[in-house]
C-alpha cells in the first residue's frame, strides 16, 4: 500500500519572503521540515514511515508538539536505519529545506483541506471517525492479504486541526 504523507498542516506560505508561517507556531514548522528530510532523504516508504510516525507519536495532537517532536529527530531517524546526522544536515541546509516546504505547499494547497489529518483513500476523501474508523477504512480498502494489523481492532485516537 502506498502512502503519501505531507508534513505541512495549515501552514502558509509566503513566496516573496520566502517564509512559512505554521498554524501552531515555529517549532511546528521546523518539526515539518524534519519529517520532509527523512522523506527527501530516504524514500523508500517502509525507511521513512517508521520515522514519520515516530516522530507524529511524540507530538500532542491538536498543538503541533514541535519541542517535543524535534527532540526525538536523533533517536526516531536511528531506529529507523536513517543517519540522523544526514537528517539534520538537510534540515539545517536552508535552501534545501525550503525546496521541500514549497513542494509540501504545494500539495496541500492542492488538496483544498480544511481540517488535518487529510485523508484520501483510492481518491476518495475519508471523512470518518477517527478515534474508531481509520484502520477498518485502510484495512477494507486493502487488496491482497491484509497485514497483521488488520486483524485488531485497536485504533489509535487521531485528532483533526482546522485551519484559523
Amino acid at each position: 500500500m502506498a502512502i503519501q504523507a505531507v508534513p505541512y498542516g495549515n501552514a502558509n506560505i509566503d513566496t516573496a519572503t520566502e517564509t512559512v508561517t505554521c498554524q501552531h507556531g515555529e517549532q511546528e514548522c521546523s518539526a515539518n521540515s524534519y519529517e520532509q528530510c527523512g522523506m527527501y532523504l530516504y524514500p523508500d516508504q517502509a525507511t521513512w514511515f517508521p520515522y514519520y510516525v515516530c516522530l507524529e507519536s511524540k507530538g500532542s495532537g491538536e498543538g503541533g508538539g514541535g519541542d517535543a517532536v524535534i527532540a526525538a529527530v536523533p533517536g526516531c531517524a536511528t531506529a529507523a536505519g536513517m543517519d540522523a546526522a544526514a537528517v539534520e544536515a538537510c534540515h539545517a541546509n536552508s535552501t534545501l529545506a525550503w525546496e521541500l516546504q514549497e513542494a509540501a505547499a504545494e500539495v496541500t494547497e492542492a488538496a483544498d483541506h480544511t481540517y488535518t489529518p487529510w485523508v484520501v483513500i483510492d481518491g476518495t476523501l475519508w471523512s470518518g471517525n477517527f478515534a474508531f474508523q481509520f484502520k477498518k477504512a485502510v484495512c477494507d480498502a486493502y487488496t491482497g492479504t491484509p497485514p497483521a494489523g488488520c486483524d485488531s481492532s485497536e485504533e489509535a485516537e487521531i485528532k483533526r486541526c482546522y485551519k484559523d
